[in-house]
């Protein structure tokens, strides 16, 4: 099995992107600040793992 020799700085990010919903997050926020029941209305999780998501972002620096 071969392994890979990815840029840390890629793989990092990918690793965030790929989190479930973390996607949709983000592209939710490329407009600018929003509040958080804005974001919830717009997407069909829980405010729970909304809030998850969003505390898991903010303490990976996006």
């Amino acid at each position: 099995m071969q392994s890979s020799h990815l840029c840390p700085k890629l793989e990092k990010g990918m690793g965030i992107i790929n989190r479930r919903w973390t996607s949709l997050i983000i592209h939710q926020l490329l407009s600018g600040p929003k509040r958080f029941c804005t974001i919830e209305s717009s997407l069909p999780i829980s405010g729970r793992l909304l809030s998850e998501r969003l505390k898991d972002l903010e303490q990976d620096g996006v």
